[in-house]
């Protein structure tokens, strides 16, 4: 009987995860998710970025926990993490949303 070699370990992938917000401000399951996988797969040796929506100058690109962050400006009046904003600006963010 004869035992197969190990098969041989793949190449790494690049792989982007996009999420309308990520740490350090998560709003729900699905923030904490793309977190979660994102540290995963570069634990893993993956080349992982995360592709989210920033919140102002200080955005960018950065390392995060292995893995890169790209932060994109907002075209819009509201972040989506902004829950606490006045009904006259989420009524202007929902006509600008609505027109794009």
């Amino acid at each position: 009987m004869t035992v197969a070699a190990p098969a041989p370990a793949a190449a790494p992938l690049r792989i982007a995860v996009l999420s309308a917000t990520y740490a350090p401000e998560p709003v729900g399951g699905a923030e904490v998710s793309a977190q979660l996988l994102a540290e995963g797969l570069a634990a893993r040796g993956h080349d992982c970025t995360v592709i989210t929506i920033g919140r102002g100058p200080g955005d960018g690109e950065a390392m995060e926990n292995g893995v890169r962050v790209l932060r994109l400006r907002n075209a819009n009046v509201m972040h989506p993490a902004d829950r606490g904003a006045g009904a006259a600006r989420r009524l202007l963010f929902q006509a600008i949303d609505a027109y794009n």
